[in-house]
């Protein structure tokens, strides 16, 4: 059965541009207790407006039970919707000048956020592309050296991430704002200093971006024991787990959250039989 779910939005401050990060919560009226957080990748959205790709993931986890909170960061403008198909003019308008600590620091105020208000509640960190990468500088130390908080996610999800992206990619968007700053600001000791309870990588198997090396080799390197890491490997679809064969469908998700869930429900009864 689905659970009935509110939605609500709560904005607190940002680095750049409209100087704000949107945080739209998906919530079900029976909560298991669990929050989700949900990180969109570079130049993206995450909002409650219809047909928006991280909406779709986050009602589907909330008709589950499981209270979900999408994070947009700040930007001059957020109508995406009016550049259609142009995506370069849209990442100007929206983007130019934006450096990558800019954006991660965006993230880190959400989560800060979401972690005040779940009251000790287990948090979930599912990010997507270059939100993966940040999901995962959240679970380091480089988040709360300056907060003076101690937090272990219990899971982070990765979509679409790897060590190394597609050399051809670099010379055409590398030069783009946030991704410019990338490789100087990231720690090569990052992922090393990774503290969660489960890792699940998924890589679309037709990603331009990222190889299945690649991701392997990210997953590998994170500093968890390799029982507690997972790569799955989704057939037939994109970088952005949009389309199956060049075909648009909400299918991708489904069998995400389905694996998710069915991930945690056997870890549990794992241990639980572990104990007795």
């Amino acid at each position: 059965m689905q659970n009935k779910i509110f939605q609500e939005k709560i904005v607190v401050d940002g680095t750049f541009g409209d100087k704000e990060v949107h945080i739209s919560g998906c919530v079900p009226y029976s909560p298991k207790g669990i929050q989700i957080i949900l990180l969109h990748g570079v130049h993206s959205t995450a909002n409650l407006r219809p047909n928006n790709k991280i909406l779709f993931f986050a009602e589907l986890l909330a008709q589950k039970g499981y209270s979900t909170w999408m994070v947009e960061t700040s930007r001059m403008v957020r109508d995406r919707h009016n550049y259609d198909d142009d995506s370069s003019a849209w990442i100007k308008a929206a983007f130019a000048g934006k450096t990558f600590c800019q954006e991660q620091e965006d993230d880190f105020r959400a989560i800060h956020y979401v972690l005040k208000k779940s009251d000790g509640k287990p948090v979930w960190i599912w990010g997507f592309s270059l939100g993966g990468a940040i999901a995962l500088s959240a679970a380091s130390e480089e988040m709360f050296h300056s907060r003076n908080i101690e937090f272990t996610p219990e899971m982070i999800i990765l979509g679409g991430i790897g060590i190394t992206p597609n050399p051809k990619i670099v010379e055409s968007m590398g030069n783009l704002p946030i991704l410019s700053t990338v490789e100087k600001s990231i720690s090569k000791s990052l992922l090393a200093k990774v503290k969660t309870k489960s890792v699940i990588s998924f890589r679309g198997e037709h990603d331009e971006i990222f190889s299945r090396a690649s991701c392997a080799d990210l997953l590998d390197k994170i500093g968890i024991p390799a029982e507690q890491k997972i790569y799955k490997e989704i057939e037939c679809v994109d970088h952005s787990f949009r389309m199956n064969d060049e075909i648009r469908t909400r299918d991708i998700a489904n069998e995400m959250v389905e694996f998710v869930i069915r991930h945690k429900n056997e870890k549990e009864y794992k241990n639980k039989h572990k104990r007795i």
